[in-house]
């Protein structure tokens, strides 16, 4: 992207133009400076500045001065509403964990515990055939975690922990009240961005995460909360002590 310092500055009377196709930047070059001189007001008096020539991508990753995605914990509760991705954990390209806090009757209770994304991109925490499974979706290659055994029937904490072995990639690990039950490479993750679809808790309200099931597939057992925690920058590899 060129930095806005290269921009050049365009002039359209929207009257007579309102498709922007005659620019009169060179015609009325007085008026052009007079409408320069008032964006800059206009964008101090808003907060606009300091302009960013970043991108979309890579700035929304970073929160803002007392947004609430600056926090290491996070934590939200089942009957929430779809979260937009705009207030989600930022948990790209960052050592993370996810903890649902579950109580199940049967192993036939099962579904989406945390999803965030659709078919293009995003993870799901879930659980399947009385197994805990993770999936995260590369822009369309899928890397999946899966327990190597069944789940418990009763209260159970299920998390599930990314650790990153460099950027953009690590291993993600399954935990089952605390005790190793999987793990594999994720060789490749998003750096900045998830795609536009927010978070969902217990289900899976929008475009399925996941192709491994269909609809909401919503948890059918009880569901206290989940919890994520986040590394507070991409330096950050352990946010939180270590389970195993």
């Amino acid at each position: 992207m060129a930095s806005f310092d290269d921009d050049k500055w365009e002039l359209y009377h929207h009257d007579t133009d309102f498709s922007e196709c005659n620019d009169l930047a060179e015609e009325r070059p007085e008026q052009l400076q007079k409408m320069v001189s008032r964006f800059w007001v206009e964008a101090g008096k808003y907060d606009v500045l300091p302009l960013d020539d970043n991108g979309f991508a890579y700035r929304a990753k970073i929160p803002r001065p007392g947004s609430p995605r600056r926090r290491a914990t996070f934590t939200y509760y089942p009957g929430m509403a779809h979260l937009p991705i705009a207030a989600v954990p930022p948990v790209m390209n960052r050592a993370h964990r996810i903890t649902a806090y579950v109580d199940r009757a049967a192993t036939s209770d099962e579904g989406v515990l945390v999803s965030l994304g659709n078919i293009s991109s995003g993870y799901v925490l879930y659980v399947k055939d009385n197994r805990l499974v993770y999936e995260y979706n590369f822009l369309g290659t899928r890397y999946t975690v899966t327990s190597a055994e069944e789940l418990p029937v009763g209260p159970a904490e299920l998390t599930f922990a990314f650790d990153r072995t460099g950027d953009m990639r690590g291993v993600g690990h399954l935990y089952v009240s605390g005790r190793s039950v999987g793990s594999a490479d994720i060789p490749r993750v998003l750096p900045h961005f998830l795609g536009w679809q927010g978070l969902d808790i217990g289900r899976d309200t929008l475009s399925p995460s996941s192709p491994s099931y269909d609809g909401e597939f919503a948890f059918t057992g009880k569901f206290e909360k989940v919890v994520f925690t986040v590394a507070p920058d991409e330096a950050g590899t352990t946010p939180f002590e270590r389970i195993d």
